[in-house]
């Protein structure tokens, strides 16, 4: 770390106190105090000031971190992690305050073990009452809590006719809900927030057994250690039912819990753990399973290192315990593809949240990718229309595959851009919509949209990572094998090709062996003459467009790069002519889309809808992709960072793009210098947009 630099920052926050330091080297008179301990003091492990404990810090944040100083590690991670440990108390209720999580000090109870079920009552039926009669000395201090999650009331009649006196005095307690159609690991253990009396929550699967000993640890554990704790009863052995068994304290598990964007179930556990450890980094790890835990499995190790844990871990020996009456065997979880895939894809979207993108985006993007198309061809439909989205929806969810020329968008709070983009595609031919309702504030099957549109709202995944599955699902479950599929994203308006009046009369026109049609993305902005008084942002004969047609010879740079080399390598031409925000602001941007394509179930799409792939997960369009048949895509990005037209607009960008704030604040600046008026804009028409890049394809040949 360069020393001016942390002198400056030690200065601003009053962390070096020169008193304390001189009463450790009180002999040095030719430096400044501080100049010592930057050129010597910080590498001896010696205190700036009595505010920061050298030692603490080393062993509670850098167990993977040797080569670097304690305060360089402190000044790269600034926050509000405690220095001492008399301040841990003080930094969970800093961080819980901004959490928005009420930090909780008194608890009737030390434990309340957690038990999720969903037609599973055999699973009770095989352990309940075991685990109360194993742990019955710590009754005063322990409760067990059953979710039942059924539709029928078998199981909460069982329990209220069998154990009526633990009900009574509190020992044991249950709650019905309603919320899971289809069983969902991560929102089942969810559940129980409201419901806790113990300072600590422990999860346990309802065919786990919890033993005296098990108990007396964790009360131990927390005794200690308070909040700063996760405990994973884990044994090291995948499939014999405890890695579903974590234990922390309540407060933390009202902050975290589980990640109900996640698929269904695998991963939810090892998700929380790292979530926690990773919202609290002075929070330590305990394990039972020794050099088999969690962060020595290859993949989280690597990418432990690229997120930062370096949580202190300590290895327990393990108590006496009880087997799970139904582990399902290792065998049976290494061998079940369903398994093997969701724990793939669960654990990219955990990891994607703790890694930054620039380290992490690609390659999880690849393999998140593989993962989801494999989980499609392998789902039966209403098994996998279940895992992504809510199944109330009975009068569409039974519906058979249809051939009807289809359109497929995923959209968040963008309702006047939705309706217009609607009812464009009705007006080039698109006979029905099925829109992914990313959970908009006013739920879209509120909304008249007209005939044939249906909603669907996930249940799990988001839009980040899994807009491909949530599209590919409705895909599968609603269109027939060989009709022509239209995807775009909301703002993407697939124009008609000079010569014909609808998309779907082009279509037609096809060949029968013709599987796609490629997409040139033509992006607009708002032109000289646009006036926000009287736009219409449901009437795009209001907007003043114009689009781009720059003449130029594309520069090295530009046909050398490599978005530029993977979309149009021989035609960086045809992209650098109508490349508005390269030229306006010096982005890159991949203008390659395929808005239509023959729906198979053997054909992926990517998730920017740049390209499709085969059931091998390689690439289906080749070099000369782009010919005579295509089709101009307007894109009005741009436009909604010049006006607000639509008032959900800037945060829809905010939440989606967040990464990108950089590039909006350019585009910002860029719009504020009056960029419509540069030579190389014209009037937007989709025969205009055409023609240029048809001139360009001309030209080349």
């Amino acid at each position: 770390m360069p020393q001016l630099e942390l002198k400056v920052w030690l200065n601003r926050h009053k962390i070096f106190d020169e008193a304390s330091y001189r009463s450790v080297f009180p002999d040095i008179h030719e430096m400044e105090p501080l100049d010592h301990y930057l050129e010597f003091g910080r590498f001896l492990g010696v205190a700036p000031s009595p505010q920061f404990d050298p030692l603490f810090y080393r062993e509670t944040y850098m167990s993977k971190c040797s080569d670097m100083t304690e305060i360089d590690h402190y000044f790269r991670n600034f926050d509000r992690r405690p220095v001492r440990a008399d301040q841990i108390d003080c930094a969970f209720a800093y961080k819980f305050r901004d959490m928005g999580v009420r930090y909780k000090r008194d608890f009737e109870k030390k434990i309340s073990y957690c038990i999720p079920i969903k037609n599973r009552l055999g699973d009770i039926q095989a352990t309940l009452q075991t685990n109360l009669e194993t742990n019955r000395k710590f009754e005063a201090d322990i409760e067990f809590i059953i979710g039942i999650f059924d539709e029928d009331d078998e199981a909460e009649t069982w329990v209220n006719e069998n154990f009526k006196d633990d009900l009574a005095s509190g020992y044991l307690r249950i709650f019905r809900s309603g919320i899971l159609d289809v069983w969902h690991f991560p929102r089942a253990k969810n559940a129980f927030r409201q419901h806790l009396n113990g300072a600590v929550h422990s999860s346990l699967d309802g065919d786990n057994f919890v033993t005296a000993e098990e108990t007396q640890l964790t009360i131990d554990l927390w005794e200690k250690h308070g909040d700063a704790f996760v405990l994973h009863c884990f044994s090291g052995d995948h499939g014999d039912g405890s890695c579903g068994r974590v234990t922390t304290s309540a407060n933390v598990y009202q902050a975290v819990g589980y990640d109900e964007t996640l698929l269904t179930f695998q991963y939810d556990d090892i998700s929380c753990i790292l979530r926690t450890l990773h919202t609290f980094p002075w929070i330590r790890f305990f394990t039972f399973a020794g050099e088999r835990n969690i962060f020595t499995e290859k993949q989280n190790r690597v990418l432990g290192t690229h997120s930062g844990l370096c949580n202190p871990i300590e290895h327990l020996e393990r108590p006496n315990w009880k087997a799970p009456a139904n582990p399902k065997g290792l065998s049976n979880v290494a061998s079940d593809q369903k398994y093997r895939v969701r724990n793939h894809i669960n654990s990219l979207i955990t990891w994607q949240r703790l890694i930054p993108d620039e380290l992490f985006g690609d390659y999880c993007d690849h393999f998140m990718s593989e993962n989801i198309d494999w989980l499609v061809a392998i789902s039966p439909r209403k098994e996998l229309f279940a895992e992504s989205f809510h199944t109330h929806h009975p009068y569409f969810a039974d519906s058979e595959p249809s051939d009807e020329f289809t359109a497929i968008l995923s959209v968040r709070d963008q309702n006047d851009l939705l309706k217009r983009q609607i009812d464009h595609l009705r007006s080039v031919g698109v006979e029905r919509f099925l829109i992914v309702d990313d959970h908009s504030q006013v739920p879209l099957d509120q909304i008249d949209l007209g005939p044939d549109v249906h909603c669907f709202v996930p249940r799990s995944g988001h839009f980040r990572v899994t807009k491909k599955l949530w599209i590919e699902t409705l895909a599968k479950v609603f269109v027939t094998p060989g009709s022509w599929l239209l995807v775009t994203d909301v703002d993407e308006f697939v124009e008609v090709p000079n010569g014909y009046d609808t998309l779907a009369q082009y279509l037609r026109s096809l060949p029968k062996a013709q599987q796609f049609v490629p997409g040139v993305l033509i992006d607009v902005v708002l032109g000289p003459n646009f006036d926000p008084e009287t736009a219409d942002p449901t009437d795009e004969r209001t907007l003043d467009l114009h689009y781009c047609e720059n003449s130029a010879v594309p520069t090295e740079a530009y046909r050398e790069y490599f978005a530029t080399q993977w979309a149009f390598k021989g035609l960086e031409r045809v992209s650098w002519t109508v490349d508005i925000r390269h030229h306006m602001v010096g982005t890159y941007d991949c203008l390659r889309k395929v808005p239509l394509f023959r729906y198979d179930h053997k054909t992926h799409i990517h998730d920017g809808f740049h390209t499709l792939y085969n059931e091998m997960s390689d690439e289906v369009l080749k070099k000369d992709w782009l010919s005579n048949e295509f089709v101009v895509i307007r894109h009005e990005k741009l436009i909604q960072y010049k006006m607000d037209l639509d008032p959900n607009i800037k945060d829809v960008e905010a939440a989606h793009n967040a990464e990108h704030s950089r590039n909006r604040r350019i585009l910002q600046d860029a719009f504020a210098q009056d960029a419509a008026t540069q030579s190389w804009l014209k009037p937007y028409s989709p025969r205009a947009a055409q023609s240029t890049v048809e001139n360009v394809l001309n030209a080349r040949s």
